[in-house]
């Protein structure tokens, strides 16, 4: 290949983090609940990115980035039922000022996996009446927020915290029911319906949708039951968000409903791509419809065991490119301890961005998961997806060599030869 990749003078290089993450001291929702029960990896301070945020943000100009996806903490805001803490407000104001300030677009996100622990003592997502309790929320924090934010997420990966938390039981509330899995999606996914009325009622100019993860699933064998199992898997995780949002069809086991106000209420598609799934067909998972995934099976693995599977990610693309609404990468990222592995996975992620802007796909920014190291779910601390590295102690921020490099793109709005020839032969071998 020779020359540069060249990206749109207007597109959004930036990073994405979540609250719970990075920001230390939530001591209101589930997951604290449960890290109090060991269940849970604890998250402590996690990063004290809630007193740190400042020289974050200063890090990130000064890097060169040009937009940030965050999430509010529903639980900090509101702890109790009822009550509303405008102080907590304050200091996300502050937060979108200085991004303002440093000319980085906010990209915020309103539910990122963590539920107040007053939401999950009456029931939560499992009933469809807790759906006002969110609505109430976000037409309050909007409201707050709405000089400072011109594109919102609703609610990060439906189907990822409906199947960890009701599906595989791996998340808070561990449960393991088929049946629960589909309700859940179905609420967060009206819910979304309801923030997104919400939000475009605020100001029809905002830019509103959700942060969908798409998984691309590939049969172990080629014979029918793995082909079945693959296509069972695709169709529960990923085509039910997106018959959700094209057709208003709305996800059940047995039975899918008509649910109007769904039907076309989003802007754009939020994609968070990270890897694959080979399937194979294993009659004893029923919980994941008898789907059995083997991953860490590729010639490149991340250090979670996930498949590095760059094409997917161009696939899900031109998959996307029929529905004719604009596309923001809100996750792509690699936990890796060699940062040289990091950046040819962003070269070679952002290669099939680029190959999918040639063919029209109308893709309009790229957030890398994550700006600084964090808290990991259920793996805790011990994943690095950074750009910047964290002291867990110190809560020293030191950037890598990557943070340079996606610093240099996002200033340059372009991936150097050396870069391309570099990381692309991986692909080629």
């Amino acid at each position: 290949m020779a020359g540069s990749l060249e990206f749109p003078e207007n597109f959004l290089f930036g990073t994405a983090t979540s609250s719970h993450q990075i920001e230390g001291g939530n001591v209101y929702n589930d997951w604290y609940y449960w890290e109090l029960k060991n269940k849970l990896p604890k998250a402590g301070m996690a990063c004290n990115s809630w007193r740190l945020y400042g020289k974050d943000i200063g890090l990130m100009a000064k890097l060169g980035y040009n937009a940030y996806r965050f999430s509010v903490e529903w639980s900090r805001i509101q702890p109790e039922i009822g009550e509303w803490r405008s102080e907590a407000v304050k200091t996300y104001v502050d937060m979108l000022k200085k991004l303002h300030e440093h000319s980085i677009e906010p990209l915020v996100t309103l539910h990122h996996f963590t539920n107040p622990i007053w939401f999950i003592k009456r029931g939560g997502w499992e009933r469809e009446e807790n759906i006002d309790y969110f609505a109430q929320f976000v037409e309050k924090i909007v409201e707050e927020l709405k000089e400072y934010v011109r594109i919102w997420i609703t609610v990060n990966e439906p189907a990822v915290l409906a199947y960890m938390g009701w599906g595989s039981g791996e998340y808070p509330p561990f449960k393991r029911d088929a049946f629960l899995y589909f309700k859940v999606l179905k609420h967060l996914l009206m819910a979304h319906a309801e923030a997104y009325k919400i939000i475009k009622n605020a100001d029809k100019k905002f830019q509103v949708g959700l942060a969908k993860h798409f998984t691309i699933f590939q049969p172990a064998k080629n014979y029918f039951l793995d082909k079945l199992a693959a296509d069972t898997a695709n169709g529960s995780f990923n085509l039910t968000v997106v018959e959700a949002l094209e057709k208003g069809v709305l996800p059940g086991v047995f039975i899918k409903k008509k649910y109007k106000e769904i039907r076309g209420a989003y802007d754009f598609w939020g994609v968070n791509y990270y890897t694959r799934h080979i399937i194979r067909f294993n009659p004893l998972k029923i919980m994941s419809l008898f789907a059995e995934s083997l991953d860490g099976r590729g010639d490149e693995v991340t250090d979670m065991g996930w498949d590095i599977y760059p094409q997917g990610l161009y696939e899900v693309l031109i998959f996307l490119k029929k529905y004719k609404k604009p596309i923001i990468i809100t996750e792509n990222g690699i936990a890796t301890r060699d940062d040289d592995q990091r950046i040819c996975f962003i070269v070679r992620h952002l290669y099939e961005v680029w190959r999918a802007l040639k063919e029209n796909v109308d893709v309009r920014g790229y957030m890398y998961w994550s700006f600084i190291d964090n808290y990991e779910w259920t793996s805790g601390f011990k994943p690095r997806f950074g750009l910047v590295e964290v002291d867990y102690v110190s809560f020293e921020r030191k950037p890598r060599k990557s943070a340079f490099f996606y610093g240099k793109i996002a200033m340059n709005k372009q991936i150097e030869e050396d870069y391309l020839r570099r990381c692309l032969k991986i692909n080629q071998k």
